[in-house]
C-alpha cells in the first residue's frame, strides 16, 4: 500500500469535494491494513489526516481528534508528540487553559531531551496561550 497516495486521495476526496465519510473511511482501512511499526512517519501521517478530517468535520468531532493525538502521545513518548497535542488544542480548539499545561508539559520535556526546536516552539505557543 502507497500510503502518500492514499493521503492524497483521501485530502482530495474529504477535503476538496467534501465527502468526509468517504475519505474517513479510507484512512481508517488504511490505518488498519498498515504493516509497519505503529510509531512509524507513514501511521504518523495517516493518523495526523484522519485528526485533520476529523477537525474539518461539520460539526467538528473533537473527541476523536483528541483521542488520536492522545495515542500518538503514547506511541512517540517525546515533547514533540505533547507540543502537536498542545498546538492542536491551541490554534484549532482554542482551548487555552488545556493548551497551556501541555504546552508547559512539552517545554519540560524537550529541555530534558535537548530538543531546543520543541523547547523553543512550546514556549512561543505557551506565551500565546497565557495572553489569550
Amino acid at each position: 500500500m502507497d500510503v502518500w497516495k492514499l493521503i492524497d486521495a483521501a485530502e482530495e476526496g474529504g477535503f476538496r469535494d467534501g465527502d468526509i465519510a468517504k475519505a474517513e473511511t479510507m484512512l481508517l482501512d488504511a490505518l488498519a491494513e498498515h504493516e509497519g511499526p505503529p510509531d512509524s512517519v507513514e501511521r504518523m501521517h495517516l493518523m495526523r489526516t484522519l485528526a485533520s478530517l476529523y477537525g474539518f468535520d461539520d460539526p467538528p468531532r473533537w473527541g476523536e481528534v483528541e483521542r488520536i493525538y492522545a495515542e500518538m502521545e503514547v506511541l512517540r513518548l517525546t515533547g514533540y508528540s505533547k507540543l502537536q497535542t498542545g498546538m492542536m488544542l491551541f490554534w484549532q480548539q482554542q482551548h487555552f487553559e488545556r493548551a497551556a499545561a501541555k504546552l508547559r508539559e512539552a517545554a519540560e520535556e524537550g529541555k530534558e531531551e535537548d530538543d531546543r526546536r520543541t523547547r523553543y516552539q512550546a514556549l512561543s505557543n505557551l506565551g500565546h496561550a497565557l495572553l489569550d
